[in-house]
């Protein structure tokens, strides 16, 4: 059942509760096939769980340094309409980088 496997492949790639898992998997295979089966999945699950928190954190970084350009720029225009502009267009590019964020929407290259 595929929403089972989605749980165990889910479980053993965050380490929670994959030794009950991989013994019970000893059980029904060999040694061996186990072994590499655990192995391989945790290592390659390890890297996509990495690559997508780093992707997050690029994300985050690029609305940050966005958001630090459009002070800079707001900052070198004449003052025609104050200070409040200013901290109204940095207050809605944090406020979007916070909700992308949050939602998990990544905007990075792959």
């Amino acid at each position: 059942d595929f929403p089972h496997a989605i749980v165990t492949t889910f479980q053993i790639i965050t380490l929670e509760g994959w030794s009950d898992i991989m013994y019970r998997t000893i059980d029904a295979w060999t040694i061996w096939p186990s072994i590499i089966a655990y192995a391989s999945l945790i290592v390659l699950g390890g890297q996509i769980v990495i690559n997508i928190l780093l992707a997050v954190i690029n994300g985050s970084l690029d609305k940050i340094e966005e958001s630090i350009k459009v002070g800079e720029a707001c900052m070198k225009e004449p003052n025609t309409h104050g200070i409040s502009a200013i901290s109204n267009r940095l207050i809605s590019v944090y406020t979007t980088a916070t909700k992308e964020v949050v939602h998990g929407k990544l905007y990075t290259s792959f």
